[in-house]
């Protein structure tokens, strides 16, 4: 009897990816090693995305009381939108969101499908952005804002970062029309000259593109806990957005979208 060799490679994207910049008949030579192997994807949730991001983050002091309250009144505000039998254990679910203090909860929510898309190299993950000194992302954040003044990293600030390391890439792949789409709206809110509803418009362009795998669209719910203003000042950005049609409400969703 003969001997039985099994082979077994942990890929971190398609792959097809690997022979994509590749000529032509490298790639058709590729596809045909590609038919001799046997896919298992794996791809974990939002929630263990959470879990995840909440193990790495690890803080030298704890959360003050002032620090719990906001984070946590913004985590529970977050879980309740998700669709029910999403989550598993709410209590859980907040703690974890919690624990990834200074990231927001929008932000840690939606870190886990950006990274699953297929913009991104295969060196690029959850862990590479916590990790990274790039322009505008996590260390960065850290190095250049004092945290004890209850700064987060906001979904303002994951936009500014995609958009000045991965623009290339993203503008490539199969979401390139819909950056293309948020860049230019958030061009037109940048014309407002209003920090905050420039902040609002980033966030929006967001869950616009990125929040469908994890059930959060932009309503007002969510959009009211992207800012530290009122629910009334929040309302009179997001009118401001409307005017200069950069957004537009969906009854149908009962949430803003980009303006197209």
């Amino acid at each position: 009897s003969s001997d039985l060799n099994i082979f077994i490679s942990v890929l971190h994207q398609p792959f097809e990816e690997y022979a994509s910049a590749l000529g032509r008949n490298t790639q058709e030579e590729w596809q045909k090693i590609q038919g001799r192997f046997e896919d298992i994807p794996f791809s974990i949730g939002s929630e263990e995305s959470v879990n995840l991001i909440a193990r790495a983050i690890n803080r030298k002091n704890n959360l003050s009381n002032d620090d719990l309250k906001k984070i946590g009144r913004i985590s529970r505000s977050l879980i309740r939108t998700f669709q029910s039998g999403k989550i598993s254990n709410n209590e859980d679910l907040e703690e974890s969101l919690n624990n990834c203090f200074p990231l927001h909860p929008l932000t840690s929510v939606l870190l886990g499908p950006i990274s699953r898309n297929r913009f991104g190299q295969n060196e690029r993950s959850i862990f590479t952005f916590l990790n990274s000194g790039e322009p505008h992302g996590f260390l960065y954040f850290i190095k250049n804002n004092n945290l004890d003044k209850n700064y987060l990293y906001g979904l303002d600030n994951l936009f500014d970062y995609l958009q000045a390391n991965l623009e290339s890439s993203i503008l490539v792949s199969p979401i390139g029309n819909n950056w293309a789409e948020a860049t230019e709206a958030v061009r037109r809110s940048e014309a407002t000259d209003n920090k905050k509803a420039i902040k609002l418009a980033k966030a929006i362009a967001l869950l616009d593109i990125f929040g469908k795998s994890s059930s959060l669209n932009a309503s007002k719910d969510i959009l009211y806990d992207v800012l530290e203003d009122t629910k009334s000042q929040i309302d009179e950005l997001l009118t401001i957005l409307e005017d200069k049609k950069v957004i537009i409400y969906r009854k149908f969703k009962k949430a803003f979208s980009l303006f197209s």
